[in-house]
């Protein structure tokens, strides 16, 4: 794994962070509860909110928010209530590329991803621009709690990519390998780090 090559790529922020992205869905509570991952919430909300049932998801849950109804963090991914800012990757000749590629924090490694298709598509159009809709349970948990490790630290974080022409199933294999021989903190897999105690640290510094 030595002969690995990183190359080092710039970010670039489009804005600044925002709060609050989950309260920009559209749709009606009544229709969010109809997906089974809610469907245990159903009989509180018929209970307690049941005049509530037309008004949009997204904008139920921040009315809860804003009067400390801490019922509205049961609608959101673990990580569905951050500071999320959007970016994208200037890759230039690597944009179309697949592999291997990490975020380092002053140096260090901190998070070991893998691309199977491109690191244009994974990075810039996967959770370089969090959506209302990945918030949810049914959203992308990992795409928010990656974007939100990145945007805490924007002005430490580098990334770095390494383009491979490897099978899918190969880099998948090379990225295995490289998270155990790291145990890079924002991956949450090792036997250190978890990815409780990376909430735990966002409940106190970013609240």
């Amino acid at each position: 794994m030595d002969h690995l090559e990183f190359h080092p790529r710039p970010l670039q922020a489009l804005g600044s962070p925002l709060e609050n992205i989950f309260a920009a869905k559209s749709k009606s509570l009544a229709k969010t509860l109809d997906h089974v991952l809610y469907s245990k919430l159903k009989p509180e909300v018929m209970d307690r909110y049941s005049a509530y049932l037309d008004q949009s998801i997204g904008s139920f849950l921040f009315d809860l928010k804003s009067d400390n109804d801490l019922f509205y963090k049961r609608f959101l991914n673990g990580y569905g209530d951050l500071k999320y800012i959007k970016f994208r990757e200037i890759l230039e000749n690597y944009s179309s590329h697949k592999g291997i590629y990490r975020y380092l924090v002053n140096g260090e490694i901190k998070y070991i991803g893998r691309s199977h298709k491109s690191f244009k598509k994974r990075i810039g159009m996967g959770y370089g621009s969090i959506s209302p809709a990945s918030c949810y349970l049914t959203g992308r948990n990992t795409d928010c709690l990656l974007n939100a490790l990145i945007t805490h630290n924007w002005q430490d974080v580098r990334l770095e990519v390494c383009p491979l022409e490897f099978s899918e199933s190969e880099i998948e294999d090379l990225e295995q390998r490289l998270i155990k021989q790291y145990d890079p903190s924002w991956n949450g897999q090792g036997t250190t780090h978890g990815r409780r105690d990376i909430l735990k640290t966002f409940s106190k510094t970013l609240s």
